[in-house]
């Protein structure tokens, strides 16, 4: 099962206890690959796009590049990964949230640091990680 905390994965209760989120089983289809992603799509959802501009066009549009784009050009720093919050980027009160790495390992590190809260108390819309594991991370 997925569990995601947004739109469709969270249920807020109230109650004598007070009110808490609980996350919920997402059933429907919710990844869809970058040529899949239509206008619709951006205005009506928040995006969590995964992957750098080489290999994802969404990617490559919220950093204002013009094509799939690899390497320096990217803007990725070399051996590193990005996670960046872009609000209001195709519709207000909307966020596309972009977690892109140099290589896809620098990709999966990301993920698997926003997966395991280790950028939780972050406060910037944007953070560069590096490091080989999960307990040799540096972010800035």
């Amino acid at each position: 099962e997925v569990f995601v905390l947004g739109d469709e994965g969270v249920i807020t209760s109230a109650g004598n206890a007070g009110t808490y989120r609980e996350a919920v089983p997402i059933t429907t289809d919710i990844a869809v690959l970058d040529d899949e992603v239509d206008a619709s799509l951006k205005a009506n959802k928040n995006l969590f796009v995964i992957g750098g501009p080489c290999v994802n066009l969404i990617a490559a549009n919220l950093l204002e590049l013009d094509t799939y784009t690899c390497a320096e050009e990217s803007g990725i720093p070399t051996d590193s990964a990005i996670v960046q919050v872009f609000e209001d980027e195709y519709e207000k009160g909307k966020v596309a949230v972009l977690v892109a790495g140099w290589e896809k390992e620098e990709t999966d590190l990301a993920a698997r640091a926003i997966q395991t809260g280790a950028l939780d108390d972050q406060e910037t819309a944007k953070v560069t990680i590096t490091g080989d594991s999960l307990d040799a991370l540096t972010i800035e």
